[in-house]
């Protein structure tokens, strides 16, 4: 009867072994999002990824992520994921996990609509996981409005000209030189007039839609104030004074 008794604890710890061996317990997934852009505007392809790592005791085997466009965004790309034909969501194909690993994918989206967008994603596999709340993650991305377009830049005698494609009656744009402010107008052109032979400035326009600022059109240019002109007014003169010379001498 003893041995029996000894015999029973004795077969338990001869189950437990073999899986204790093969890494017992469980996956334990946890997803993270990123978003790999300083800024987003409305009507561009953001890029974004995402970190699977596997804090468990087992490995993760048929693991996909599942990514959800939110409203006014599609998915345009996605590394080894298959995308729904509407770019709503897309599902990417993880190889098996051992415990500790790592894997990272990247994708885009892109945001049609400025203001706060919500990217979900999660995780599934073929075992049950330690934490599931881990398993999803939610990043909200700020989409801030397009920048104004068809930005032109030129250096004149009278100073550095830019002009821009308007918007509605009252839209407000600003204009940058450098990290300053030069003015805040409803006018499509601005021509900055306090610039030094030479130097090169860099410049600007935004423009506010009520709630935020959008993106940034940019330019460069170097300045060169009144030298076209006294050099043409020169030429000019001394064409005048040749052709009188030339007449006299007949």
């Amino acid at each position: 009867m003893r041995s029996a008794l000894l015999a029973l604890p004795l077969a338990l710890l001869m189950l437990l072994v073999p899986a204790a061996a093969q890494g017992g317990g469980a996956p334990d997934l946890r997803l993270h999002l990123q978003l790999h852009e300083r800024e987003v505007a409305a009507g561009q392809a953001a890029s974004m990824g995402f970190n699977l790592t596997n804090a468990g005791a087992a490995t993760a085997t048929d693991v996909v992520v599942r990514i959800d466009a939110p409203e006014d965004a599609t998915i345009v790309w996605g590394y080894d994921c298959e995308i729904d034909p509407a770019g709503s969501f897309a599902l990417c194909a993880v190889p098996d996990l051992p415990p500790g690993a790592t894997v990272g994918h990247s994708f885009d989206v892109r945001f049609d609509v400025p203001g706060h967008h919500d990217v979900v994603a999660q995780a599934s596999l073929a075992q049950a996981d330690a934490d599931p709340e881990d398993n999803v993650a939610v990043y909200n991305v700020t989409v801030i409005p397009s920048a104004p377009q068809d930005l032109t830049c030129s250096a004149s005698s009278e100073g550095n000209l830019l002009g821009w494609r308007g918007l509605e009656p009252g839209t407000e744009f600003t204009v940058y030189r450098g990290g300053d402010i030069l003015v805040r107008t409803e006018e499509s052109r601005y021509l900055d007039s306090d610039v030094a032979v030479g130097q090169t400035y860099s410049y600007r326009v935004t423009w506010f839609d009520g709630h935020m600022e959008s993106a940034a059109a940019r330019c460069e240019l170097t300045a060169v104030p009144f030298f076209p002109g006294v050099l043409a007014g020169a030429l000019a003169g001394l064409v005048a004074i040749a052709a009188y010379v030339t007449l006299r001498r007949r």
